[in-house]
């Protein structure tokens, strides 16, 4: 089942833009504070983050703080886009 909802909202990301970039600026409070915002309004969202300002293993780490912090779950990591959903929506 979970898989199952893990799929649909894999194919509802896909025609979503990016609804927050990071930058050379990288994570702060502001930063995981509009994650969770965006999160509590849309559900599902897509995060861009710039090539100037992260490199691969900075990514992963920024991506598992997002996750921690905002208590998403990681649909699609694929290249410098992730799209989350909250925890939640996939129990």
């Amino acid at each position: 089942m979970e898989q199952d909802k893990v799929k649909e909202f894999q194919r509802k990301a896909k025609s979503l833009a990016p609804a927050l970039r990071i930058g050379k600026s990288g994570l702060s409070a502001g930063v995981i504070k509009e994650v969770s915002h965006q999160l509590n309004k849309k559900g599902i969202i897509k995060i861009r983050f710039l090539r100037t300002g992260v490199e691969e293993r900075n990514k992963k780490e920024m991506v598992d703080r997002i996750a921690e912090s905002c208590k998403a779950f990681i649909l699609e990591d694929i290249g410098n886009t992730i799209t989350i959903c909250k925890t939640a929506m996939i129990k």
